[in-house]
């Protein structure tokens, strides 16, 4: 058996790093919640986890069937993947429990640059080991793992193609075969009773209406 999946990338996109639960009903979000307050709890240096990325799990808590945008987690892993004394720190002792209830093991390399006002921004060629890390935990390949939540395909049937009938005359008269070859055909004369019939019908009239003069 192989292991659950997890999580799914929102798009394709290679600047959209937002990640989708496969299956939100496996979520605890009490749980998450309860984490997030152990956090908060602690600071270090007066810091803790930042309120945007506290808003944005406790957004998705509650609606566990949407994206999770990456600076939330992003801002998570700063705390634990800091070459500083920061990740000695209880706040980010706390920030790993979290981390590793929503995802299968950790980065080897912090996801976003040190640089202030860009802490939260996910480097793409980071993400892309880090996501790597998670589909091989999740027993995946990044070809099985081709989805949007956003990003992903509905199932609409092809549209069928619709044959009309041919329209035809109401004069049009009936062929007549007799078995000749080549093109070649032969028709019967028509009597004057025949004739006033197939008038009759052309004009909408009755037969006795129909007079049929033949000049020599």
């Amino acid at each position: 058996m192989g292991t659950p999946k997890r999580w799914v990338r929102r798009s394709e996109s290679a600047n959209n790093f937002d990640l989708i639960l496969a299956n939100p009903r496996e979520l605890n979000s009490e749980s998450i919640k309860e984490l997030l307050d152990h956090i908060q709890s602690e600071t270090h240096r007066g810091l803790s986890l930042s309120a945007r990325a506290d808003k944005e799990f406790r957004r998705w808590c509650a609606h566990p069937s949407t994206p999770l945008k990456s600076d939330a987690y992003v801002l998570l892993s700063n705390w634990f993947l800091t070459q500083s004394g920061d990740r000695h720190s209880m706040v980010a002792s706390h920030c790993e429990v979290l981390w590793d209830e929503l995802f299968r093991g950790r980065p080897a390399k912090r996801l976003s640059s040190p640089e202030p006002g860009r802490n939260h921004v996910m480097v793409p060629g980071e993400f892309e080991g880090f996501w790597k890390m998670v589909l091989k935990a999740q027993g995946e390949d990044e070809q099985m793992s081709e989805i949007s939540g956003s990003n992903a395909q509905a199932n609409i049937p092809p549209v069928q193609s619709v044959t009309y009938p041919t329209m035809r005359s109401a004069v049009t008269q009936p062929e007549v075969s007799d078995g000749s070859t080549n093109g070649e055909s032969s028709a019967k004369p028509l009597t004057i009773a025949e004739a006033k019939a197939a008038l009759a019908r052309t004009f909408g009239v009755s037969p006795d209406k129909v007079e049929i003069t033949i000049r020599g």
